[in-house]
């Protein structure tokens, strides 16, 4: 996050945050319904997690400036994933 905080220092506060990351790790969903739990994980940090904390460290300056926070979703989350 210090990349995060250098630009919101450089621009001089923040308006917008964009959570526009997404993906499906390939061990995810194995077939025949077995899981994968390190690629599960892969899939939950980058879906979850790494929204939650970027707008974890962006709402103090988002607040000062009245700024918006813009999830961006994938329709893949409407089914399941096949191989």
């Amino acid at each position: 996050m210090i990349v995060f905080i250098a630009i919101i220092r450089a621009r001089s506060g923040l308006d917008v945050l964009i959570c526009n990351a997404g993906m499906v790790h390939p061990d995810a969903a194995k077939s025949h319904g077995e899981v994968c739990l390190d690629g599960f994980q892969k899939t939950m940090d980058v879906n979850f997690m790494s929204p939650v904390a970027s707008t974890q460290q962006a709402l103090p300056h988002l607040e000062q400036t009245k700024g918006n926070i813009l999830y961006v979703t994938s329709v893949v989350g409407e089914g399941p994933i096949t191989h």
